[in-house]
């Protein structure tokens, strides 16, 4: 009896979606001074040639912290039609839901909407090294409190 109950519960393991998040959870002081750059940007358009690996291009309004001069920054994600978290106090924590890759398993927030402004924090030239954690936010422009809490920090 108790074999087929670790059978059982090795079955319902096994069974758990392999997208699912485990990571560990960064303190969002430190995730900001771990970003070796600071981009805030503008989705503008999915990158032809990247369409079936799903890419972003964006438009870069700003420097926040670190060195870059193109005006153009692309990174793996889709754009989608997607409604703005309401209710979140800056500091974000952790990523919201509804950015998250389909079904909210995925550890980083993969989906933006053209024509909006995003902070990303990046290291090695992408927003995916801390998963949960708020390397591409949403933000409603130069005023918004995300980024300025994020430039009090830096």
């Amino acid at each position: 009896m108790k074999h087929a109950s670790l059978a059982i519960v090795l079955l319902l393991l096994a069974a758990a979606p392999a997208d699912a998040c485990t990571a560990m959870l960064k303190p969002v002081d430190q995730v900001v001074r771990e970003a070796d750059m600071i981009l805030r940007v503008r989705a503008i358009a999915v990158r032809p040639w990247m369409r079936t690996s799903g890419g972003v291009l964006f438009r870069v309004l700003e420097v926040v912290a670190g060195t870059y001069h193109p005006l153009f920054f692309s990174t793996t994600g889709i754009l989608a039609d997607h409604p703005r978290p309401a209710g979140r106090t800056v500091p974000y924590e952790q990523i919201d839901c509804v950015g998250r890759a389909p079904g909210c398993g995925s550890c980083f927030a993969q989906r933006y909407r053209e024509g909006t402004e995003y902070l990303l924090l990046l290291r090695d030239g992408t927003p995916y090294w801390a998963p949960l954690s708020p390397t591409n936010e949403e933000i409603s422009g130069p005023d918004d409190p995300w980024l300025a809490w994020v430039r009090a920090r830096r």
